[in-house]
């Protein structure tokens, strides 16, 4: 009787009598089908927009004071660090995950003698419809701890797709995005957060709607440069409060929000060869590149250009010499 997945081939001309040729091959194979969790979590269109790995080896030491637009994951490779937000503070080790939601102020300190070693992915939500159901997924005010959801595998690779980034090699966005993946599979798993067709939406405050309004409108009118005096004048709010919705929501007054999503919004034109430093101030809303320079180091502790230097690999394409800016 012939095995179920040994098909015979034909006898080559170089085989002698008794010793037919054979082919084996597999018969079955499991089929690959979306599965809901699958579905669920490529509906929403998480994009990568940064990668970078920080090192601190004394203590006490700050190792980032930061307030950015998107989402953040802090991935711990080794050591001890505290992370205090208006929320509270967190004890970060060594495998731990950390999920800091946009516009909410952080800082995340050594506190460990052994070098402390973490990497971080910021990424955003490039399905406008589904951004807002995210926020009550994952929490748009406070910091989400997820103790040990790494492994000593995911280290490894998260040091190697650090290493491809850091050398420009092709495809080196689809493996940060497959890397993303990677971690939010999981992530969503310990969370319990089952996929479904009708996603379970509370219903918004009323200053929850109003800085929701905010955003949008400050990202369709980015260029115009729209200070808290036109939002409240538009949203037909007073300044105190807009000030108090914007304290109990982000933890932040209005005014720091709007300028840090202008500068991160303007990151986008100086990754591109394409815009002068002057044209990433003018897209978004800058009335001068004094101004935007000013703020910028402000916001990011580097001038625009020392930015743009610092990027991984370079730019890809060079400014004509007329066009570069000091």
């Amino acid at each position: 009787m012939r095995h179920v997945n040994e098909i015979s081939a034909p006898a080559s001309s170089g085989s002698t009598a008794g010793h037919p040729g054979s082919l084996r091959t597999a018969q079955y194979s499991i089929p690959i089908l979306r599965d809901s969790l699958s579905e669920f979590i490529a509906s929403w269109g998480f994009e990568p927009v940064g990668f970078g790995y920080w090192s601190q080896t004394r203590k006490p030491s700050v190792l980032k004071d930061n307030l950015l637009s998107q989402f953040m994951l802090i991935l711990m490779a080794k050591g001890e660090c505290e992370l205090t937000c208006p929320g509270g503070n967190y004890l970060l080790c060594g495998y731990d995950c950390v999920i800091i939601p946009p516009y909410l102020m952080y800082t995340a300190v050594c506190i460990s003698d052994e070098p402390v070693e973490y990497y971080y992915l910021g990424y955003q939500i490039m399905n406008q419809e589904l951004r807002n159901q995210y926020s009550h997924l994952d929490s748009i005010t406070s910091i989400q701890h997820l103790p040990g959801l790494l492994d000593k595998a995911a280290i490894q690779r998260l040091q190697h797709v650090y290493r491809t980034s850091q050398a420009s090699e092709d495809g080196r966005f689809l493996q940060i995005q497959s890397l993303l993946y990677s971690i939010l599979i999981p992530m969503f798993c310990r969370q319990g957060s089952t996929p479904s067709l009708a996603l379970p939406i509370r219903c918004k405050s009323s200053e929850e709607q109003l800085v929701l309004s905010c955003m949008e409108l400050a990202d369709q009118k980015i260029q115009d440069g729209l200070q808290v005096a036109d939002l409240c004048r538009m949203l037909h709010v007073s300044q105190s409060y807009l000030y108090r919705s914007f304290s109990h929501i982000l933890h932040c007054p209005p005014r720091t929000w709007l300028r840090t999503f202008r500068i991160e919004k303007s990151l986008t034109f100086l990754k591109s060869s394409q815009y002068t430093i002057e044209q990433a101030a003018e897209k978004t809303g800058f009335s001068s590149i004094y101004h935007y320079s000013r703020v910028f180091k402000e916001v990011m502790g580097c001038s625009p250009s020392q930015y743009r230097r610092d990027l991984p690999g370079g730019q890809t394409k060079k400014l004509p010499p007329d066009k570069q800016q000091s």
